[in-house]
């Protein structure tokens, strides 16, 4: 039996945490969830092996959203990072190290832009 890709997201609002858990799972994938940077490098080192990508919160408290995926980045890791943001890209432009990530979505996600995005970075047809 094939194994269901696993999703690492982080995010401090606990609703959108909650969603973005729900629709990972919907689109056929595993959901690993965060509720901040810090535990998001700790699940990523416990679990590096079966995670398949990452998905950050641009903004939470202590470790933020960038500085949770360098220091996943620092232990290796070369498997698709994701930034999350309200944000949109033009607003972030200067104040983000676009080399740390391999993808930019905005939230609010649908279940259709978020699965979308994954497929893209995974190289998933369906």
């Amino acid at each position: 039996m094939k194994r269901r890709r696993t999703i690492l997201y982080a995010d401090d609002e606990s609703s959108i945490l909650g969603l973005a858990a729900l629709c990972l799972e919907a689109l056929g994938f595993e959901a690993l969830t965060a509720p901040d940077g810090e535990t998001a490098v700790r699940l990523y080192e416990k679990h590096a092996g079966r995670i398949d990508a990452v998905m950050l919160d641009l903004t939470m408290p202590g470790l933020d959203g960038q500085e949770a995926a360098r220091a996943i980045r620092a232990m290796g890791a070369t498997i698709p990072i994701t930034l999350v943001s309200g944000y949109g890209p033009e607003d972030l432009e200067g104040r983000i190290d676009s080399g740390l990530f391999d993808a930019f979505l905005t939230k609010p996600f649908t279940l259709e832009s978020l699965g979308g995005a994954i497929r893209a970075l995974l190289g998933v047809t369906s």
